[in-house]
């Protein structure tokens, strides 16, 4: 199955008219509130209202980002430019890393003395750096980042960066 992307519904209409589209495509539209397409039998199709494309949304994800290149060095300062800032605006505490998919998570607490790192941004990246590569990182409405990354056999994967201060109980004794 073939996965494209279009900005709009009418250019991918206008793909499906030229016939530039393979029977089965998944066809994602990033105009705003236009469901997942599959192209069958020369039409674009609503994916929701197929039952045979068993498919969480979350698959096609993984799908889509798998074919997006990886990010530059300056889309990379980008993105460590939007951690520092997003770092900023949450309170203070601990921050993890979690990726439920690879079972893989890493808790960064700042350091004012000893910081291996000198910003969190950084840290961030170079964390993703040693798993794969980081293909679109964006913030959340949830007050998290959202972070797709290609693991080194070609898989995608989201993980998502949050403060974590709250999962920290403290306690005396044994």
């Amino acid at each position: 199955m073939t996965n494209v992307c279009y900005s709009t519904l009418a250019e991918a209409e206008m793909a499906a008219n030229r016939g530039d589209l393979e029977e089965g495509a998944v066809v994602y539209i990033t105009e705003p509130n236009v469901p997942v397409k599959i192209f069958t039998k020369g039409k674009l199709i609503d994916m929701n209202a197929n039952t045979q494309f068993n498919m969480s949304i979350y698959e096609l994800n993984k799908q889509i980002f798998a074919q997006q290149p990886v990010k530059t060095d300056e889309e990379l300062r980008e993105i460590i430019d939007m951690l520092n800032d997003f770092r900023r605006t949450t309170p203070e505490g601990r921050m993890m890393l979690l990726c439920r998919d690879i079972n893989y998570y890493t808790i960064f607490e700042q350091n004012q003395e000893e910081g291996t790192y000198d910003t969190f941004g950084l840290a961030v990246i170079d964390t993703i750096d040693y798993i794969g590569d980081i293909l679109d990182a964006n913030p959340t409405e949830e007050n998290a980042v959202e972070i797709w990354f290609k693991d080194f056999e070609g898989e995608a994967h989201v993980m998502y960066l949050f403060n974590c201060e709250e999962m920290f109980v403290d306690y005396r004794g044994y």
